[in-house]
């Protein structure tokens, strides 16, 4: 049994649950440190300073996707989450003694969404690449559902140190500090991460692939011989190893083209009305709200990726479709209770909750699909590509946001939806079903 067969066959065991674990956790703190802006920045600056500091931060976002995902498939998966990991901690604590420039606000917040956009081509491609295949989809769902989770979590921190005090910096160095502990927390872990067997092959080191996979498989030790079957490393090198970025971009388009269109919608949605919603001008239920919708936004996101965890090892065509369908439903309901039913704030954040449940359901299924349909040797490239185009969007959205009215920003959010079904419902009729398939079965 060749590397790769091994990986996707094999069976669930501890050393699979370390790994989730580490991975979960990096998600945990993306999710923390990527909400240190909107929760701080209305504290600190007006409204329209906020929005401009998010959307700078939104290009440092596309800048680190794009360069460490090219680094990624050149030096490793493990080495991009150690060298993030620096960055982020050293952006964290300046911010901590220079959050009253905002000059220094806007280059440390700026370099943590470079660190943490930067770790998104590594941490699909690693997932894709270890987890087995009948596991694949919920594993990557479940693990970036923890972003959700950390997200809820310095939100609830954030209303938390509100009711303890009203002294604003008190209530940001305690927003920070909590997100410093955690950074040194997560730090822990890191070191544990693996490389991926895969990306090894494809760099030609295959006896160090092998002795990972003993780490993967101690638990079955008869599932790979201790010589190996040479012919099918060497297969799988070739076969891992064969393709190019521009080549695989030509010859997987229609993929390229329908998960861009399906990511950037999503991560729009997903910023416009979980974190910014209350910095467009005129928003009924005023900036103040901030941290309850993103704490709303991300319980709800949260709660979703246990809903589909059972689906979507059974279809990522289905769980695509059925994510973008409810998310455009519920996105509409929201459209109409802010400018048209002048419903309550409970009302609203209530609906806010539901959307998020499809929005997660869309991100998982997209994470999904991203780390398993290209070739490992251009995976993370790709992977950061996609993001780097939804990074840009979420750039032009966010300056955008500065000059238009909350009514209108909410019907782009809705707009936006529409087209994400249009791309999911074009992926549901022409695009393959990966489910329970090997990664490299589908490239």
């Amino acid at each position: 049994m060749d590397i790769g067969k091994a990986l996707d066959n094999a069976r669930w065991g501890p050393t699979h649950w370390r790994y989730f674990t580490i991975f979960s956790a990096n998600f945990f703190l993306d999710g923390v440190l990527y909400s240190i802006a909107p929760l701080i920045l209305y504290l600190i600056v007006p409204r329209e300073y906020g929005l401009l500091v998010a959307s700078i931060s939104s290009l440092a976002f596309v800048t680190g996707t794009l360069i460490f995902g090219k680094l990624a498939d050149i030096y490793g998966r493990r080495f991009i989450f150690l060298l993030s990991l620096v960055i982020e901690l050293f952006s964290a604590a300046l911010l901590i003694m220079l959050y009253r420039d905002i000059v220094a606000v806007t280059i440390l917040v700026s370099l943590i969404n470079f660190g943490i956009g930067g770790e998104f081509g590594a941490s699909y491609a690693a997932m894709a690449e270890i987890t087995p295949s009948r596991h694949r989809g919920k594993v990557m769902m479940l693990t970036t559902n923890f972003w959700n989770i950390g997200a809820a979590v310095i939100a609830a921190i954030s209303l938390a140190v509100v009711r303890i005090s009203d002294d604003i910096d008190f209530q940001i160095r305690a927003i920070l500090l909590s997100a410093l502990a955690m950074i040194f927390l997560v730090a822990l872990t890191r070191f544990f991460l693996p490389e991926s067997p895969r990306w090894l092959i494809v760099r030609g080191r295959v006896g160090e692939a092998r002795t990972m996979l003993k780490r993967l498989l101690m638990d079955e030790p008869g599932s790979i011989s201790e010589s190996g079957s040479g012919i099918g490393d060497r297969g799988l090198e070739s076969r891992l190893a064969s393709a190019g970025l521009i080549h695989t971009l030509r010859k997987y388009s229609f993929r390229v083209v329908v998960l861009a269109i399906a990511q950037i919608t999503q991560l729009l949605t997903y910023i416009m009305i979980a974190y910014y919603t209350p910095y467009a001008q005129g928003f009924k239920y005023g900036i103040e709200s901030a941290p309850l919708i993103i704490l709303a936004a991300n319980t709800g996101a949260s709660i979703g990726a246990f809903i589909l965890a059972p689906l979507i090892d059974k279809t990522r065509r289905l769980s695509l479709s059925a994510a973008f369908a409810g998310g455009l439903a519920t996105s509409i309901v929201i459209l109409l209770i802010h400018n048209t039913l002048s419903l309550s704030l409970p009302v609203f954040l209530a609906v806010v909750l539901v959307n998020m449940v499809f929005s997660e359901w869309a991100w998982g299924s997209l994470v999904v699909l991203e780390g398993e349909l290209f070739p490992t040797s251009v995976r993370a490239s790709v992977v950061g590509l996609i993001n780097t185009l939804s990074g840009l969007s979420s750039f032009a959205i966010l300056y955008i946001a500065i000059y238009i009215s909350a009514p209108l920003f909410l019907a782009i959010a809705t707009a936006l939806w529409g087209l994400g079904f249009l791309a999911a419902l074009a992926w549901r009729v022409r695009g393959i079903e990966t489910a329970s398939r090997s990664v490299d079965e589908v490239v």
